[in-house]
Parts: C-alpha cells; structure tokens; sequence
C-alpha cells in the first residue's frame, strides 16, 4: 500500500489543486469581495500545495534505489509541481 502512495501521493495532490483552485475561481465569481482577496487565496493555497509536493519527492527520492516504485514517484510529483505551476499562473497574472 504504501508504495502506491509514493507513486500517486503527487498525482492526488495535483488534483486536489485542480479542483481547489477551479473552486475557488468559482467562488470568486458569485462572492461580492473584492478580486484581491480571492487571487491572494488562490496563491496561498497554491502555495501550500506546491509546498506539500516537496516531502513526497524526497521520499520517492529515497524509495528510488528499490527501482521502478520510487521513479515513478519522483515523475509524478515532478509532473504535479509543474502542473500547480502552470494553473497557477492565471492568479499570478491576474494579479
């Protein structure tokens, strides 16, 4: 079980942003705040996530040396810091 972990933990962590930061736009739009407010949260959140994604590398890191588990791993939480990165960018713009 836990080397399922190690391989998907930064695939489920790219997806909880997903659907957090798309949330969270959502919000934005029906919510009377101002824009400020909801960007600022946007990029604490994205933040957190992309912060989260750091302790499942270095374990995929050290699970590497078992082979194909901890590669993988390393892939997919390389992949997920891209991926928070890249939906990130619109509150980074918009800012």
């Amino acid at each position: 079980m836990r080397a399922w972990v190690v391989m998907l933990g930064g695939l489920g962590v790219w997806a909880v942003h997903f659907l957090g930061v798309y949330g969270l736009a959502s919000l934005a739009d029906l919510s009377p705040n101002p824009a400020w407010r909801w960007t600022a949260i946007g990029m604490v959140f994205s933040l957190v996530c992309l912060v989260s994604l750091w302790p499942l590398f270095a374990v995929a890191r050290r699970r590497s040396s078992s082979g194909l588990v901890g590669s993988i791993g390393q892939a997919g939480a390389l992949l997920a810091a891209i991926a928070v990165v890249w939906q990130s960018l619109p509150l980074v713009v918009s800012a």
